[in-house]
């Protein structure tokens, strides 16, 4: 007889002697610890090596930039003092003296500056008159000293800007009498007269040290140095301590040609020619270097480079790998003692959680631990097998209906996600497609707008012709789609397919993927597909025909949904299509009107023969023949209110508004104004432009007032001459009445009445 018993537990005191659990940890942490410190070692270095190169270069650039951006405002000032003295010059009339004073203002505002000048043209009246040229600059101890200019017009700073006629920057310079046998750069700006003729040139000095300053200390990490080069390869500054070289006079092209391969002169090139650049180069000294280089700008064509040397940066990688190196070893040995000393800590506390474990399984749990260790976790690991064998079975269970439930809770969310985002949709399109009112533009928005909303690949809107016999696609989104546009596709309706057979029931179809693959080869994609009518009281006017590229994605409920849509779509071509007819039969009826306005005026005018009225102070008259100007023809043209001044072009101030009826122009009314230095005023062009209205109005009631009393005149000379045609009863009698009465109302003209005869009958 076989009895269920719990098998017998292996007992601590049934194990062989084994290595502590505290201590296999602990060699086992120090081990991958070692091994782990090293691998970090060694990639570090590799990544800061390359962050190093990359920080640098980033800041060799940033410097080079921050060191341009000095220079450029540098050079930003002096033009700037250049311009505001050129702007003084042309519109404050300023005589010899006031002149003066505006160079020794612009000398005391502009610290910056060392000198500054002007120089015009011979008088343009007299060419026998002396030229005007004057000179202030800062002496030493900044004391201010000045000059008249005899010689001018034939050097740089004078000779570009009148050339060019715009600002310019010479190449450096000494002058020993006036800037103290120092290097400058001259920043000159065009002056022109009233009339917008060239008359003089103002310039400002910049001294080449208050440019160098900007960069001949800059450094990186105390070995970096910057150069400045000008468009010919002069070295205009370097900041490389200890080098023999002469500024302004010495040539990097030189240098370069000497240096032991061509990359230092790859670099001069590239800087000369104005490019950007960061590279690695040797330079004249056989030094391998990181150089940043970039162009100043401003007109200059200088060029600045930062350099770095790459032994710097090799010497800060080995810092680094003996650091990592010697750090990683040390933390190693710490974190050595430290595992040991915790690792005895968790393992004590594991020995008392075994104990009340062994406790807690001497109930009904019936079950092995597959675990087979020697040590605290093979008994912790026993004693959890047997609690957790009864609880096996029932978790399973309970998971297993958590499971089942949260998967139809979650299908059930992503249908009501989807529905609501798909009426989302018919909302936000209904929006965009109610405020678009031409058809050419609507349908395509449609068909973009479901494409976007509903993941169709494919969308086409179908338009049914007048004779109902097909449905022509009118728009797209897809390539495919365009391709059946440019070939004017059509499906004829009841064809069998889905949009014909939609086109003839009115009723939606939905396709399967056999049956929508082989519709078109140009939407060789499509696995599936939905046509849905498009109806207006009960007619159907097209078909909404969305495909998709994924078999089966089309529902019963999709069709629902894209009903709505469809009906939503049906509603906006209709408002279109009345939009339309009803924008054509308006452009008709004004195009008829102004036809009829023009028509009118133009038989007034020939019957007329008036021409206008002219109104001055002393009095007025009519106009037989036209005035012809350029203002009067610039508002007839433009139809808008002109603005007239005295201002060379035009010899007095005066206005030009157009006389319009219904945007068709009658006539112009033009003002002019009793003296030239009149300022036409805000108010008296608002008045002269609700004249211009009124008047338009009047002169039509006018015209048609008279109109229909000469309508009524001639209704009575008809009658007159009728009722006295009608008193004769023979017809000799009638036809001389007839001839009389038609030469009274006509004067002058001679009439004749021929009856047609029998010779007239046989062509005689």
């Amino acid at each position: 007889m076989e009895t269920n018993q719990t098998p017998p537990l292996n007992t601590s005191e049934d194990r062989p002697p084994n290595a502590s659990l505290g201590l296999k940890l602990t060699l086992a942490a120090v081990g991958l610890m070692l091994f782990g410190f090293l691998v970090y070692s060694i990639i570090s270095i590799r990544i800061s090596q390359g962050d190093f190169e990359a920080k640098l270069e980033d800041e060799l650039n940033k410097e080079t930039a921050d060191a341009i951006f000095h220079i450029q405002s540098t050079l930003e000032q002096a033009r700037a003092a250049a311009v505001s003295m050129a702007v003084a010059a042309e519109t404050g009339g300023y005589d010899e003296d006031r002149l003066e004073d505006l160079l020794d203002n612009t000398l005391f505002r502009n610290p910056v500056i060392n000198g500054a000048a002007i120089g015009f043209e011979p008088d343009q009246t007299n060419p026998d008159s002396p030229a005007l040229g004057l000179h202030y600059w800062r002496a030493l101890q900044n004391k201010i000293q000045s000059k008249r200019l005899t010689i001018y017009r034939n050097q740089e700073w004078y000779l570009r800007p009148k050339s060019t006629l715009s600002p310019a920057i010479t190449s450096p310079y000494r002058d020993p009498e006036i800037n103290n046998n120092e290097w400058v750069v001259t920043l000159s700006v065009p002056v022109y007269d009233g009339n917008g003729v060239f008359s003089g040139v103002v310039s400002t000095d910049l001294l080449m040290t208050t440019i160098q300053d900007i960069f001949i200390d800059l450094r990186v990490d105390d070995t970096g140095y910057v150069f400045l080069l000008d468009e010919k390869g002069t070295i205009l500054g370097m900041g490389k301590p200890d080098q023999a070289y002469a500024p302004m006079v010495d040539s990097m092209t030189e240098l370069a040609s000497s240096a032991p391969d061509e990359t230092w002169a790859e670099v001069t090139r590239n800087m000369l020619a104005g490019e950007s650049g960061y590279q690695q180069a040797t330079d004249w000294e056989g030094n391998l270097m990181y150089v940043a280089y970039a162009p100043v700008g401003a007109e200059t064509g200088w060029s600045l480079g930062f350099v770095y040397p790459v032994e710097a940066s090799l010497q800060k990688t080995r810092s680094l790998q003996t650091a990592l190196t010697g750090y990683s070893l040390l933390l190693s040995l710490v974190f050595g003692f430290i595992i040991f000393y915790l690792s005895r800590n968790i393992t004590n506390p594991l020995l008392q959680l075994t104990k009340a474990a062994e406790e807690i399984s001497k109930g009904n749990l019936q079950i092995v631990s597959e675990v087979d260790t020697n040590d605290e976790v093979g008994v912790l690991s026993e004693t959890i097998n047997r609690m957790t064998a009864q609880l096996r079975d029932m978790l399973t269970n309970l998971e297993r209906r958590i499971e089942e439930r949260t998967l139809d809770l979650e299908f059930s969310r992503r249908q009501t996600e989807t529905r609501a985002s798909q009426y989302l949709a018919i909302g936000e399109i209904s929006k965009f497609i109610n405020s678009e009112q031409k058809l050419d533009i609507l349908l395509p928005l449609i068909a973009r707008l479901v494409s976007e909303r509903f993941d169709c690949y494919h969308v086409g809107i179908f338009l049914i012709d007048s004779a109902h016999q097909y449905a022509v696609l009118r728009a797209s989104n897809s390539m495919g789609g365009q391709a059946l546009l440019e070939r004017g596709f059509k499906v004829e309706t009841g064809d069998g397919s889905a949009v014909g057979s939609t086109a003839q029931t009115g009723e939606p179809r939905i396709s399967s993927s056999t049956e929508a693959a082989s519709q078109t080869p140009e939407l060789p994609q499509t696995r599936s597909e939905a046509a849905v009518p498009l109806k207006v009281r009960d007619t159907i006017i097209g078909i909404l025909d969305v495909q998709s590229d994924k078999p089966g994605f089309f529902s019963d409920d999709d069709v629902t949904v894209f009903g709505i849509l469809a009906d939503q779509v049906a509603i906006a071509i209709d408002n279109t299509r009345l939009f339309e007819q009803t924008q054509q039969a308006l452009f008709e009826a004004r195009s008829i009107y102004q036809q009829t306005i023009q028509e009118g005026w133009k038989t007034l005018a020939r019957e007329e023969g008036t021409i206008g009225y002219y109104q001055s102070l002393t009095g007025g008259r009519r106009l037989s023949k036209p005035i012809t100007t350029n203002e009067i023809e610039q508002a007839m043209f433009r139809g808008e209110t002109l603005l007239f001044h005295a201002d060379g072009k035009t010899n007095d101030p005066m206005i030009a508004v157009p006389i319009k009826l219904r945007d068709q122009i009658i006539g112009v009314m033009h003002i002019k104004a009793p003296t030239r230095e009149r300022q036409w005023m805000q108010s008296e062009i608002d008045l002269a432009e609700a004249v211009s209205e009124r008047l338009s109005l009047a002169l039509e009631n006018a015209r048609l007032i008279q109109e229909t009393q000469r309508q009524v005149i001639k209704e009575q000379t008809i009658g007159e001459i009728t009722g006295k045609i009608s008193s004769s009863v023979n017809l000799y009698n009638v036809l001389a009445t007839a001839v009389e009465e038609l030469g009274r109302t006509m004067p002058g003209s001679e009439v004749t009445i021929k009856l047609k005869g029998d010779a007239d009958n046989n062509g005689e």
